[in-house]
């Protein structure tokens, strides 16, 4: 049998045989050789002896027509890595390819097992289990409306292309073209609450060691393209506090107590004293009735200390019930010249600070402000957000309505306390520098009793 030192250059030079086959053996590594065929094929062996038996074992072909001379060097190498570890095999007196298949079969099972972890950390296995574990089993469980949305942002459409993707191979990226496909539509208010539900998701994920960084983390809100859809920035809710002190009472109030509250503008302005509890004690509570929500429905309101002291500055009038009047004969209105009037505050304060004029926004701009601050800046779950700016289905009536209202109380103090601090960081630590203005109507002396 002919022996060679194989390389590439050297089988790429061996011409086949006229008939039949030659073995080559190599030079450099015992046992192992080259079989050249008639037909020009060539083919890896090992000859080795197992036991008392001289054993020929098959360790590939040599890819003489590719082009690329890597992949002939590469088949040339492993076929005598394979050749080397036969060896090594048959020297304890085990026959190789027998070793192989157990090798095989065991690496066919951790890949197996492999796959099922994978399969447990398919993004649609994994939301699964965070709608079970924490939609499903949420404290006091969520509202109905609120498994809803968890449904919608991570079960819909928008999120098809993740359905075979791990949760350890969503990116940043991928996260981005959910969200602008979203904008695309014109659907900001739908982005900016799908990036809350994704943030939230996610966070869950890192802490149950599923993800070791949320993907949303440093993922930026969906920017407005919309008035509809406008959300104040910082420094413009900073501006709006500030013409809020300078137009003074009764609006200046009013407008502190929609960014304090997050609640409706008319809701704001008709609130009666009769509907304010315990505001010196622990506890102070303003119940929203449901004959003057958008829903009907009943709305518990824990107020926090700026809040508070803010009420506890407006004037009381003797047999006048709304906490915010010019008249005591009925509640405060006008709403369109006091938004100019705070509004060229507003323009004067930029124009001193030398800033741009802020774009248009509306009253209603402060309620979503505060639903998308809360869950952006207080990292606020989303059903409490929905609790406390009184987002609720219609499902619930009756004794379970009640409790349904009330369950929630404790996280939404805590909002609206984690809120209050939020906006006196925000403004500077301003407090409400209004004085009692309010004008005592002939007839109507005023008294500290609602």
């Amino acid at each position: 049998m002919p022996k060679m030192k194989l390389t590439v250059a050297a089988l790429d030079r061996m011409a086949p045989p006229a008939a039949g086959q030659v073995d080559y053996n190599d030079a450099t590594t015992s046992g192992f050789g080259v079989r050249a065929n008639y037909s020009g094929a060539k083919t890896f062996f090992a000859l080795l002896r197992i036991g008392s038996k001289l054993t020929r074992i098959t360790l590939g072909w040599y890819p003489a027509d590719a082009v690329d001379e890597k992949m002939r060097r590469d088949a040339l190498e492993e076929a005598r890595t394979k050749a080397k570890d036969a060896m090594a095999i048959a020297s304890v007196g085990k026959d190789p390819r027998i070793v192989w298949a157990e090798r095989e079969a065991a690496n066919a099972q951790m890949q197996e097992a492999q796959r099922a972890v994978n399969a447990k950390l398919l993004f649609p296995a994994v939301v699964k289990d965070f709608m079970a574990k924490h939609v499903g089993q949420a404290k006091g469980g969520l509202r109905d409306s609120t498994a809803r949305a968890y449904k919608a942002a991570l079960q819909g459409t928008d999120v098809a292309a993740w359905t075979d993707k791990m949760v350890t191979e969503i990116s940043k990226r991928d996260v981005l073209d959910v969200l602008d496909a979203i904008t695309a539509r014109g659907a900001l208010a739908k982005a900016a609450s799908q990036r809350r539900y994704f943030s939230k998701f996610f966070r869950w994920c890192a802490e149950r060691d599923l993800i070791q960084v949320p993907p949303t983390l440093t993922v930026p809100k969906p920017q407005a393209a919309v008035t509809k859809d406008r959300v104040l920035s910082v420094e413009e809710l900073r501006d709006v506090w500030a013409a809020a002190d300078a137009v003074g009472h009764p609006f200046g109030p009013m407008v502190k107590l929609l960014i304090l509250t997050g609640q409706r503008e008319k809701e704001v302005a008709e609130a009666v004293w009769s509907e304010f509890a315990d505001l010196d004690g622990e506890g102070p509570l303003w119940t929203l009735p449901g004959e003057r929500t958008k829903n009907r429905r009943d709305n518990l309101i824990p107020l926090a200390k700026t809040a508070t002291t803010i009420l506890g500055g407006l004037p009381k009038y003797r047999r006048c019930p709304w906490i915010l009047t010019t008249t005591t004969k009925a509640p405060i209105s006008g709403f369109s010249k006091a938004k100019k009037r705070i509004d060229t505050a507003i323009a004067a304060r930029r124009a001193k600070d030398e800033r741009k004029p802020m774009p248009g926004w509306t009253f209603h701009d402060i309620r979503r402000t505060f639903v998308t601050m809360a869950g952006d800046e207080l990292d606020a779950d989303p059903h409490i957000v929905e609790a406390a700016v009184n987002h609720i289905s219609g499902t619930k009536a009756g004794v379970a309505g009640v409790y349904n209202r009330a369950k929630y109380l404790p996280q939404k103090k805590k909002l609206f306390a984690d809120w209050d601090a939020f906006v006196a960081k925000v403004v500077g630590g301003e407090n409400d520098r209004s004085e009692r203005t309010g004008r005592i109507t002939e007839g109507h002396a005023r008294t500290d009793a609602p």
